[in-house]
């Protein structure tokens, strides 16, 4: 098939741009399995066109090139009206339902055989960050900021595939329960059971996808990187201010599974001040007994 890459617009150029971060070799001890993050598809759309990034090469669409990261860009047109969320941000899935249903059947699978990532085109996405949050303290209105959002998704889908936030093995599971029956059956106090795991918290996603920006923002996006952290400062000197007013035995703390955001903004600072690269593996680490 003929290339049509010079028929597309830096709008569209932008996300080969962040999905090429992902696959750069300097960046492996975050996204060091490629294999789980391979099936990904990338969704993203404007008025007229929803475009698709895949690495699938026989999908019934009108493709109009192929990036260096090896995916396929397809567009198919649609006719509903986006709204100012759908423009807004990124999510590790396909945030609308009207875009799902367009989508062909061999996309149509769930999260874990087909990761997922979409959000609106740039321009639209700054846009409506300025329209509906405004400019001030807002680190999310530059180009570097979009590129780092997506590799942000990038963190979501690639702590996603590893399962650690549930009970996702079912032989593991059923080990488990056994090894527990026979604990309560035998005459002894203490019985030996070989070593099981218990899943970490659904906000080390949030953490992990978190540090992922903000490392390789360190490293490729300086303005970014800057302005997330007098964000930061900001928002955690509102929390400081919040959290001495609670009640702690009555109620939820600014930290933890209830506000997973600002959790990731809190710790991912301090896990990188001790472990500039190790946090990787300790996040990907169960708890193990």
């Amino acid at each position: 098939m003929k290339n049509n890459k010079n028929l597309t617009n830096p709008d569209i150029s932008i996300i080969d741009e962040a999905i090429q971060i992902v696959w750069n070799k300097k960046f492996n001890y975050i996204f060091k399995n490629k294999e789980l993050i391979n099936n990904t598809l990338v969704v993203s759309y404007d008025d007229l066109y929803i475009y698709l990034w895949s690495k699938n090469d026989n999908v019934n669409l009108e493709k109009l090139y192929r990036n260096e990261s090896n995916f396929n860009v397809y567009r198919l047109s649609h006719s509903f009206t986006l709204t100012d969320k759908d423009k807004l941000g990124w999510s590790a899935s396909i945030a609308s339902d009207l875009i799902s249903r367009l989508l062909p059947q061999e996309f149509k699978k769930n999260n874990f055989q087909i990761p997922k990532a979409s959000g609106g085109l740039y321009h639209d996405f700054v846009n409506t960050q300025l329209k509906l949050k405004g400019k001030k303290d807002n680190p999310y209105i530059t180009r570097e900021s979009y590129l780092a959002t997506i590799v942000h998704e990038f963190g979501h889908i690639y702590y996603n595939q590893h399962k650690n936030w549930w009970y996702s093995n079912i032989e593991e599971n059923i080990d488990m329960l056994s090894a527990a029956l026979n604990s309560y059956s035998t005459q002894k106090i203490f019985s030996q059971t070989k070593s099981f795991h218990i899943p970490s918290p659904l906000f080390f996603s949030e953490l992990y996808a978190f540090l992922s920006e903000i490392s390789i923002s360190e490293n490729l996006f300086p303005t970014h990187f800057k302005n997330l952290k007098i964000f930061a400062k900001k928002r955690i000197k509102e929390l400081i201010r919040l959290e001495k007013l609670k009640n702690l035995e009555e109620e939820n703390s600014v930290i933890g599974e209830n506000s997973p955001h600002n959790t990731a903004l809190i710790l991912g600072s301090l896990i990188r001040d001790t472990h500039r690269t190790e946090w990787v593996s300790r996040i990907l680490t169960k708890i193990t007994f």
